[in-house]
């Protein structure tokens, strides 16, 4: 079945409803355990059902600060979980599943190589 453009935009209504919950709730959890203050949110995106909400983090330190991290943000993932419900209008809480957002690594290598090409031609 095509999606309608309709459907994209509800999609991306809920994502970021979802992304402002989660990092609203991050920031309290946080100032309770401040061992975490490394790792923050930068997007999340639903699966096409909504069943599944990925939240992706970036770290300070890189991929293998979050790995080390990760078991203790799984500790409150029902505690995000329920924020979550407590907003939402529906039946069902997505589940959540914390990843590490390449992509910002990716970016920073990419400024990285203009940098060096701009060095070379001045």
């Amino acid at each position: 079945m095509k999606k309608t453009k309709v459907s994209h935009i509800k999609r991306a209504r809920r994502s970021s409803f979802l992304f402002n919950n989660i990092a609203s709730s991050f920031i309290k959890i946080i100032q309770d355990d401040p061992q975490l203050i490394a790792l923050s949110p930068t997007r999340t995106e639903l699966s096409d059902k909504g069943s599944v909400c990925t939240v992706y983090f970036t770290c300070h330190g890189g991929l293998a600060v979050f790995e080390k991290k990760l078991p203790q943000l799984l500790l409150y993932k029902p505690a995000l979980r329920h924020a979550i419900s407590q907003s939402l209008n529906s039946r069902r809480c997505p589940e959540l599943i914390f990843v590490y957002d390449h992509a910002l690594d990716e970016m920073r290598e990419l400024e990285a190589v203009f940098d060096s090409l701009k060095k070379i031609e001045e």
